[in-house]
């Protein structure tokens, strides 16, 4: 509504940065803060007090309940580190320096409240996903990566808010090690992220990250989609494959899919990229600069399968162009 204040509620551990901040909210026009405490609150109890923004202190339990929240229309906030999603915390400042801190914290509280289930995105924010998710109703992101990218996928899944389609991905690794990197991306990412299951039906706002042990593909099932794994023969020497995870998207999903290829040694993914372009999907590789192995993204650059040619640290920004876009039609 034109003229309403931007709503805050502040959950944050220490008393003296509650403070801190309660006074910096008040001295800036439009902002209201409409409550704090030392934990976070429930998504309902926010939803109930009408907060249009969550200034979470890093660290608090309760991950679940942030997701909830930005699911519900209610942007989330991190006092912490610095980047998408992220305010620092004020700390100890001159005057003139809590000054400028204000101003800026008022910018991204207002650009939070605006831009619901986007907020931040580095220097080059861009413009929200859609409130809700049904506004592009069938939307899903398919992500591959080999050498290099566990961090690569680290940068691009936490450049993306919780509101988010269903994401799936394959990442060359060993089965051992599977699990683990997906507690670790679900520990540090607003998105919920786990190994895949045989059967699982898609939910938005989840990673669904292969088993080292199985290829993952995406069937429809009812009126929307499931996972699926087999312990099938290797593709292109990998199990799971890039490849098979693309061709199902662009049998199943079409011109709903966006695909992804980072960096990585080797072929895999580049045809299944092709195939996903050819279906009308929109897709992505990771430039040359930003790769640690430039492999399947180049193979997929030289087929003519991707559509963008993007460095790493512009993806999620991209992504979110994409998502907040209609379908794209050739």
């Amino acid at each position: 509504m034109e003229g309403r204040p931007t709503r805050i509620f502040i959950c944050e551990g220490s008393a003296i940065t509650r403070t801190q901040l309660a006074d910096l909210i008040g001295k800036q026009a439009g902002l209201r803060l409409v409550g704090s405490a030392a934990e976070l609150i429930t998504a309902t109890e926010a939803q109930r007090r009408q907060v249009d923004v969550l200034l979470v202190g890093e660290g608090l339990p309760g991950k679940a309940q942030t997701r909830a929240a930005a699911v519900r229309g209610i942007a989330v906030l991190t006092l912490g580190e610095t980047g998408a999603f992220h305010v620092p915390r004020p700390g100890a400042r001159s005057p003139a320096e809590l000054s400028e801190y204000g101003r800026l914290l008022a910018e991204r509280l207002r650009e939070a409240s605006r831009n619901v289930g986007a907020v931040g995105g580095g220097p080059t924010a861009g413009p929200s996903l859609p409130r809700r998710l049904g506004a592009y109703p069938g939307r899903i992101v398919f992500i591959g990566a080999s050498t290099g990218g566990t961090e690569a996928i680290k940068d691009v899944l936490l450049g993306l808010p919780a509101q988010m389609p269903p994401v799936l991905m394959v990442q060359h690794m060993p089965e051992m090690f599977t699990p683990s990197f997906a507690k670790r991306l679900d520990d540090l990412c607003a998105l919920h992220v786990k190994e895949a299951a045989h059967g699982e039906r898609l939910q938005p706002g989840t990673v669904y990250l292969a088993p080292g042990h199985s290829h993952l593909s995406i069937a429809r099932s009812g009126g929307g989609y499931q996972c699926e794994l087999a312990r099938s023969e290797p593709v292109n020497r990998h199990r799971p494959s890039v490849d098979v995870l693309f061709r199902s998207a662009a049998a199943e999903v079409g011109a709903a899919a966006i695909g992804v290829l980072l960096t990585g040694m080797g072929k895999d993914g580049a045809e299944g990229l092709l195939r996903m372009k050819h279906a009308g999907a929109w897709t992505i590789a990771q430039d040359q600069q930003s790769c640690v192995v430039y492999g399947m993204p180049r193979e997929a650059v030289a087929l003519g399968a991707a559509r963008e040619v993007l460095p790493l640290n512009a993806i999620a920004h991209h992504l979110m162009q994409r998502l907040a876009s209609p379908l794209h039609t050739d």
